[in-house]
């Protein structure tokens, strides 16, 4: 399979991927990969680092993604252009709509609960962390 990113400076935090050709809606770009973890150990390595890069694979269990490989460090964004994939525990980013060659890829984290982090996507959007949950889009509510 043809690679479709590049590891490049990123304006939104550290390193991050780029898309080096255009890339279809629904495309498997790159797999999140690293040690699986339990909560307890997940724990211990978050309040040890700065900079951490745990997935919740939603059982109990967290891949502590490694920095060294390209699925850890694509960057959260409000307004995402990719969305995560599990299959039993592999993760996959996969692109939520159509990317031009050279868009950084992203994909909203929403971190449910630890520390408060802040956000710094920049898009017109922005939640302000990666804490809270995304906002409703206005219009009449359901069930009232």
């Amino acid at each position: 399979m043809k690679k479709r990113y590049r590891v490049g400076r990123s304006g939104i935090e550290g390193r991050g991927l780029f898309a080096t050709a255009k890339i279809r809606k629904g495309i498997r770009i790159v797999e999140y990969t690293g040690e699986i973890v339990d909560v307890a150990e997940a724990n211990r390595r978050s309040a040890r680092r700065k900079r951490v890069l745990l997935f919740d694979l939603g059982d109990g269990t967290y891949i502590d993604g490694n920095p060294d490989a390209p699925g850890p460090i694509v960057n959260h964004s409000c307004a995402p252009n990719c969305f995560t994939f599990g299959k039993g525990r592999r993760v996959f980013i996969v692109s939520k709509r159509a990317i031009a060659p050279g868009e950084e890829l992203t994909y909203d984290y929403l971190i449910r609960q630890g520390r408060t982090l802040a956000c710094r996507c920049g898009s017109p959007n922005c939640r302000g962390t990666l804490n809270r949950k995304p906002r409703r889009k206005s219009g009449k509510r359901r069930g009232r």
